[in-house]
C-alpha cells in the first residue's frame, strides 16, 4: 500500500513541474509598414514577445506565401485581405495572428504587373550593340528607341549606329491596358573615322556554257575588284575573279551569291536566284556525220562542233531555208538548236579550204 502512495506521488510532481514551463512564444501585433508601403505593394512588420521565433510563414489572402523574415505582398486586384502569420521557435513552441487589410486602388496601373526586371548591353566593335532586356510576362508591347531615329519591337535587338555621338536610349514596355514601365541608357559611340565606301555590286550576268548544267557567271561592279568569293548555293564556293563557271551535279534551283572588295576594303553582296534545268534528252540524231568532230552535248539540245580554222556554220531545214547561220572561231563551236521544231536539218561548215554537210533529224 505504501508503494501505491508512492508511485501516485511522482506523477502529480511530474505533472505540476510540466505546468510551470508552458510556451511563451506570442505573435502580438501585425501592422502596416506605412512609410514602404502604398495603395498595392504592402510591407508589413510585426511584433514578438516570449522567445525568439526560427521560422515564418505568412499567408496574404490572394494565395501568395512566404517563409520569411520579411514579409510584402504585390496585390493585382482591389479588395480586403486576410493578412496571417505563423511563428515557431526551436523548441516547438508556436503563435498565429491574422489582421485584415484593404487594396483600393484607384489607377488601374497600379494594379498592373507590367516592369522592366533587367536591361543590359553588348558591345560588339565600336558602334554595335546588341541590346537585351528581361521584362515581365504580361509585356504585349516592347519597344527600343536608340536615340538616332531608329527603333525596335524585339526584347533582345542588335543595332549600330551609322555616326560617332552620345546617345539616349530608352527601354519602353506596356501591358494589354496601355500601363508601362520605362529605363534609360546612354551611349556614346567614338570610332575611327573613315572615308565611306562607294563600292557596290550592279548586277551578275548568267550563261550557258557547253551543257544545260553548267553556268557561267560575270559580275558587273561601278569599281573593279580585287577580289570575289563565289558561293554557288550547291554546298560550293570559291575565292575567284569576277568571271566564273560552275557546274552543279542535279537540276533545281540555287541561290548564287557573290560577295566583291574592292582595293579600300570595302565590300558589296549581291544574290541571284537560277535554275538548272535539262531536257530527258537532246532529241538529236546524226546520219551521215563524223562523230569525233560534231557531237551533241549530253541532256540538252546543244549541238558541238570541233573546228581547227575559222568557220562558217549554217543550218538549213529540209526546204533549204535557212534557219541559223554563224562565225566561229577555231576551237569547240556550241549551237544551241533547242528552238527548232521537229525534222530533218542539213548542217553546212564552211572553211577556208572547204565545206562539209552534215544530216540531222530533231525529234
Amino acid at each position: 500500500m505504501k508503494r501505491i502512495y508512492l508511485l501516485l506521488f511522482c506523477l502529480i510532481a511530474s505533472a505540476t513541474i510540466q505546468a510551470q514551463t508552458p510556451c511563451q512564444l506570442s505573435l502580438d501585433s501585425i501592422y502596416l509598414d506605412q512609410a514602404a508601403s502604398n495603395c498595392n505593394h504592402l510591407y508589413f512588420k510585426y511584433k514578438v514577445s516570449g522567445g525568439t521565433a526560427s521560422s515564418y510563414n505568412w499567408t496574404y489572402g490572394d494565395g501568395n506565401s512566404c517563409a520569411c523574415y520579411k514579409p510584402k505582398n504585390f496585390y493585382t486586384k482591389n479588395g480586403t485581405y486576410q493578412v496571417c502569420g505563423r511563428i515557431q521557435d526551436a523548441n516547438g513552441c508556436k503563435d498565429s495572428l491574422c489582421i485584415t487589410v484593404n487594396v483600393n486602388c484607384t489607377n488601374p496601373c497600379d494594379l498592373s504587373e507590367i516592369g522592366i526586371y533587367s536591361f543590359d548591353t553588348v558591345s560588339y566593335n565600336c558602334n554595335e550593340y546588341e541590346f537585351v532586356s528581361f521584362v515581365s510576362p504580361n509585356a504585349k508591347r516592347i519597344v527600343w528607341e536608340f536615340g538616332d531615329g531608329d527603333s525596335s519591337n524585339s526584347k533582345y535587338s542588335l543595332h549600330t549606329f551609322q555616326k560617332n555621338g552620345n546617345y539616349k536610349v530608352r527601354l519602353i514596355v506596356q501591358d494589354s491596358i496601355s500601363c508601362g514601365d520605362t529605363a534609360n541608357l546612354s551611349i556614346d559611340i567614338n570610332c575611327d573615322q573613315k572615308a565611306p565606301c562607294d563600292f557596290h555590286i550592279n548586277r551578275i550576268d548568267t550563261s550557258s556554257k557547253g551543257n544545260c548544267k553548267t553556268k557561267g557567271f560575270d559580275l558587273s561592279c561601278n569599281k573593279t575588284p580585287i577580289e570575289v568569293k563565289w558561293n554557288y548555293g550547291d554546298g560550293n564556293s570559291e575565292t575567284s575573279g569576277k568571271q566564273v563557271q560552275h557546274s552543279y551535279k542535279d537540276t533545281g534551283n540555287y541561290n548564287v551569291c557573290a560577295i566583291a572588295t574592292d582595293s579600300f576594303g570595302c565590300s558589296d553582296t549581291l544574290c541571284i536566284s537560277i535554275a538548272i534545268k535539262c531536257p530527258k534528252s537532246s532529241g538529236i540524231h546524226f546520219t551521215s556525220i563524223d562523230r569525233s568532230n560534231i557531237y551533241p552535248s549530253p541532256f540538252s539540245s546543244y549541238l558541238n562542233v570541233k573546228l581547227e580554222s575559222d568557220a562558217t556554220i549554217i543550218v538549213y531545214d529540209q526546204k533549204q531555208s535557212l534557219v541559223y547561220e554563224s562565225d566561229f572561231k577555231d576551237g569547240i563551236a556550241t549551237l544551241d538548236l533547242s528552238k527548232l521544231s521537229s525534222g530533218l536539218y542539213f548542217i553546212s561548215i564552211k572553211t577556208f579550204e572547204v565545206v562539209q554537210f552534215y544530216k540531222i533529224i530533231k525529234e
